[in-house]
Formats: structure tokens, sequence, C-alpha cells
């Protein structure tokens, strides 16, 4: 099952409902995936394969394992369909 990490800033910034919103439209997609929240320090040690990131927070230092996707507009919620779109097609490659 491939895997997807949320970087949120610190772990006092982890947001459940961006963790629900990502596993529903997931879901509605058709698309399994284990989601986990995490911290840019922890993320940097990742070496999972089958793995695709979403941050919440501007990212600069890429983990060279996982390609990490922008999700900074599932903070608002404007603009979120199109990165939960790139997300499940990224999934299901």
């Amino acid at each position: 099952m491939k895997k997807v990490f949320v970087i949120f800033r610190n772990e006092a910034s982890y947001n459940p409902k961006i963790i629900n919103k990502i596993d529903e439209y997931l879901r509605m997609m058709d698309v399994e995936a284990t989601i986990e929240a995490t911290t840019p320090e922890l993320f940097e040690r990742v070496t999972e394969n089958e793995a695709v990131a979403v941050s919440m927070v501007t990212y600069d230092d890429a983990n060279e394992h996982i390609e990490v996707i922008d999700g900074t507009s599932l903070r608002t919620g404007v603009g979120a369909e199109p990165v939960l779109f790139e997300l499940a097609n990224k999934l299901k490659a």
C-alpha cells in the first residue's frame, strides 16, 4: 500500500481535518493509501518507497526519496481540489 506523508510545521500544528479531507478524497477516487502526519525534521529521515508527501509549510529541503507536493492551500480550503487531484494521480501511477 502506498503512503502519504503530510508535513506540518511542528506537532502542535497538526490538523486532523486536513488528514480527514485527504483521506475522504482518496477514498472517493478509489485510491488506497496510508496517511501519516510528520514534521520537516522527521520527514528528512524517511526512506519509504511508493510514497508521496504533501507539505503544509514552505518546504525547500526535498527528500531525495519522495516527491513533495505543495499542499498549503489545504489549510484554507481555497484551491484544495487541484492539490488533492494531483496527489491521487501520483498515487495511482
